[in-house]
C-alpha cells in the first residue's frame, strides 16, 4: 500500500512541475542564448568622411542662417578621396567702376573664410568652421587693392590713372552734372586701369625672360632719350628737373616710365614678329581694296588776305541795317585796296596780312594749309587759286560775305602711286595689323590669369580727383 502511494506521488509530480532528471535525459543538450537588452544595442562604427575645403567669395555679408540638424545615419567605410582647393572665379575688370556708380552702395569684394556665427538659441549646435585653405598662386598675379592696386611688387596710385588720363579728362564737355562728369570719367579711367595693370603684368614677365642683349639697348635708348631732353633743355640738368616738376614729375620718374615702355616694346616684339607673316598676294589685295590711300588729288596752300564786312560793322550788331551794311562795305573796299597797294609796293605778302588782313588766319601772315578742292567755304576764292600756279597772286576777289586776295604758297600734284611703289608702305601696315591684334590677344589673356579684387576705395579715391580737378562746374 506504502508502495503504490509513493508511486502515485512521484506521477503526480512529474505531470505537474516535470523533474529535472528526467527534463535533462529528453532535452538533449542545454545551448548557450545571449541576452540582450531591448534598451542597449552597439551601432557599427561610423566612419566620417573627409569634407572638401571651401574657398568663398562673397560680395556683402548676410547673417548665417541656423544650421539644420540632420539625423546620424550609418554608411558603410568609403575609401578616402582627396579634394582640392577651388579658386575663386576672377572678377572682371570692368567691376573695378562700376560699383561707384549704382544705385545701391556695395561692398568691396573680398577673398574670405567662411564663417557661421552660432544662432542665439543654444540647445541647437552651431557649424563648425572649415580649415583654412590657401589660394593657389601657380599662374596667377594677384591684384590686391584699397586705396591704390598692387600688381606683383608695383603700386598704382589714383595720380597714376589720372596722369595718363589727363588730356581725354580735359576734352570732357562743360556745364553738365557732376553724377555725368562721373560717368563718363569712369569710363574713361575704366580703360586706363585695364591699361596699366596689363602693362604691369606683361613687364614682369618681360624682365624675366629678357636677355643681356636685349637689356643693353634697352640701357642705350634710355640713354638716348635722356639727352634728347636735356639737349630740348639748352644742355641744363637743372633747367629740365625744374620743367618737370612743373608737371608734377621728376626726371627719374620719366625715365622710369620710359624704359618699361621700352622693355614692354622690345619683349612683345620678339615674342610675336616670328608669327608675322606677309606675302605678296596679301599686299596686291590691300593695295585694291585702299586704293585712295596712295591716290594724291591735287592740293594748294594759300595765303589769304581778307576783309570780310562783318568785321567792319559796329560792335554788337547782328542784323544790320541796310545802311550800315553799305558803310561796312566800303570800309572792307578801303582796307583791302590799301593792302594790294602795299603788295604792288613790294611789301611781304605775310607781312601786309598780319597788319591788315581780318581772317582767322592773320596772326600766321594768312598761311592756311593745304587743301583739295571743296575744302573752302568761300568757293570764289578756292576756285581761283586752283587756277593760279605756285607764288600767283590775286586781284581782289569780291564775295556776298568781303573782299579777298589770294597767294598760291604751294601747289601739289595729283598722282597715284603704283603698286611697286606702295609695297613697303603697305607690308609696314600689315605687319602692325598682325602685331596689334597679337599684342590685345596676349593683354587679354594676361588679364584672365589675373585675380582682380575690387578696390571700391581705390574707385572712390580717384573719382573724387577727377571731380575735383576736372569738373567744370
Amino acid at each position: 500500500m506504502k508502495k503504490e502511494l509513493v508511486l502515485l506521488v512521484c506521477v503526480a509530480s512529474f505531470v505537474l512541475g516535470g523533474c529535472g532528471w528526467m527534463g535533462s535525459i529528453f532535452s538533449g543538450p542545454d545551448k548557450e542564448v545571449p541576452i540582450t537588452s531591448p534598451t542597449e544595442s552597439t551601432p557599427a562604427e561610423i566612419v566620417e568622411q573627409p569634407k572638401p575645403e571651401e574657398l568663398v567669395v562673397v560680395q556683402a555679408y548676410e547673417p548665417a542662417s541656423q544650421p539644420k540638424v540632420e539625423p546620424v545615419v550609418q554608411t558603410p567605410p568609403q575609401p578616402e578621396q582627396t579634394t582640392e582647393s577651388i579658386p575663386t572665379e576672377p572678377v572682371k575688370l570692368t567691376d573695378l567702376v562700376s560699383s561707384e556708380l549704382s544705385d545701391q552702395p556695395q561692398e568691396p569684394d573680398q577673398v574670405v573664410r567662411l564663417k557661421l556665427e552660432p544662432p542665439t538659441t543654444q540647445d541647437v549646435p552651431t557649424a563648425p568652421e572649415p580649415e583654412v585653405v590657401e589660394q593657389p598662386k601657380e599662374n596667377k598675379s594677384e591684384v590686391i587693392a584699397s586705396s591704390l592696386l598692387q600688381v606683383n611688387g608695383s603700386y598704382i596710385t589714383p595720380q597714376t590713372v589720372l596722369h595718363g588720363a589727363r588730356d581725354e579728362l580735359k576734352a570732357l564737355p562743360e556745364n553738365i552734372s557732376e553724377l555725368t562728369f562721373k560717368r563718363q570719367a569712369a569710363e574713361i579711367i575704366q580703360t586706363h586701369i585695364q591699361n596699366i595693370v596689363a602693362r604691369e603684368l606683361v613687364l614682369a614677365e618681360a624682365q624675366n625672360r629678357l636677355g643681356d642683349r636685349q637689356n643693353q639697348y634697352i640701357d642705350y635708348e634710355v640713354d638716348e632719350f635722356e639727352r634728347k631732353m636735356l639737349a630740348k633743355a639748352g644742355g641744363s640738368r637743372t633747367v629740365l628737373k625744374y620743367d618737370l616738376s612743373k608737371r608734377g614729375t621728376t626726371l627719374e620718374e620719366v625715365l622710369e616710365a620710359e624704359r618699361k615702355a621700352l622693355t614692354i616694346q622690345v619683349y612683345m616684339r620678339s615674342r610675336f614678329s616670328p608669327a608675322i607673316t606677309v606675302n605678296r598676294r596679301m599686299l596686291w589685295n590691300y593695295y585694291r581694296r585702299n586704293l585712295s590711300e596712295f591716290s594724291k588729288t591735287q592740293k594748294v596752300q594759300m595765303q589769304l588776305i581778307a576783309a570780310p564786312y562783318k568785321s567792319f560793322l559796329p560792335h554788337g550788331i547782328a542784323r544790320p541795317s541796310k545802311a550800315e551794311l553799305q558803310v561796312a562795305r566800303e570800309k572792307a573796299d578801303e582796307e583791302i585796296t590799301n593792302a594790294r597797294q602795299a603788295l604792288q609796293g613790294g611789301e611781304d605778302f605775310g607781312e601786309v596780312a598780319k597788319k591788315i588782313s581780318r581772317g582767322i588766319k592773320a596772326a600766321s601772315g594768312g598761311v592756311w594749309p593745304m587743301m583739295q578742292k571743296g575744302s573752302f567755304r568761300e568757293s570764289a576764292v578756292e576756285e581761283k587759286a586752283f587756277e593760279m600756279t605756285e607764288s600767283d597772286v590775286s586781284d581782289i576777289i569780291e564775295t556776298d560775305k568781303g573782299y579777298y586776295i589770294v597767294k598760291v604758297k604751294a601747289v601739289q600734284a595729283g598722282e597715284v602711286v603704283s603698286f611697286e611703289d606702295a609695297q613697303e608702305e603697305i607690308e609696314e601696315k600689315l605687319r602692325e595689323q598682325q602685331y596689334r591684334k597679337l599684342s590685345n590677344e596676349y593683354f587679354g589673356q594676361i588679364l584672365q590669369k589675373a585675380t582682380i579684387i575690387r578696390p571700391q576705395k581705390f574707385i572712390e579715391l580717384t573719382l573724387e580727383q577727377t571731380v575735383d580737378e576736372y569738373w567744370k562746374k
